[in-house]
């Protein structure tokens, strides 16, 4: 196997130097326990395709992930969705919310601001321009997007009252 000078060099730089350098240089406040998930991320893009920026590599590479879905008989929305969920859920653990009554309690105790109602608005229309329009379009939504859609719905029609 012939290794290129990028190869050798992703392979011999410590990565998780290269993030905190990152962080240093861009005055960045980054929770550093997620470090271990980022490192990860920056090996894959640095050996992903020679000779192009992260940022790009990242495009190829999530573009290429829709192929191997396809590929596989897999839906890349669907991984992507559940990719949501666990980001979201790790960075509510860090922010010390660890079960889902602590999230539920941080987000019901906040006063409702006095842009509630632009809030709902904007709601009504990303369901409008969205979910709604994948469903007139013949597509299903998982039984936890349906409940999403409803609980949606309901909390707007409540607000409109």
């Amino acid at each position: 196997m012939t290794v290129t000078l990028m190869e050798e060099n992703c392979m011999t730089n410590n990565t998780n130097e290269r993030s905190k350098a990152k962080i240093s240089q861009r005055g960045m406040h980054y929770d550093v326990r997620n470090l271990p998930r980022v490192n990860r991320c920056e090996d894959v893009l640095c050996l992903y395709n020679n000779g192009w920026d992260e940022k790009d590599n990242l495009v190829d590479f999530l573009t290429d992930s829709r192929h191997w879905c396809d590929f596989h008989g897999l839906s890349f929305s669907d991984i992507d969705r559940q990719a949501v969920l666990h980001y979201r859920a790790e960075a509510m653990s860090l922010a010390g919310y660890d079960s889902p009554q602590d999230r539920r309690a941080a987000t019901e105790n906040q006063e409702i601001p006095d842009f509630a109602h632009e809030l709902l608005s904007a709601l009504d229309y990303l369901l409008e321009q969205t979910v709604d329009m994948y469903l007139q379009h013949g597509f299903d939504l998982s039984e936890g997007e349906a409940d999403a859609r409803a609980k949606a719905l309901a909390v707007i029609a409540k607000m409109r009252r």
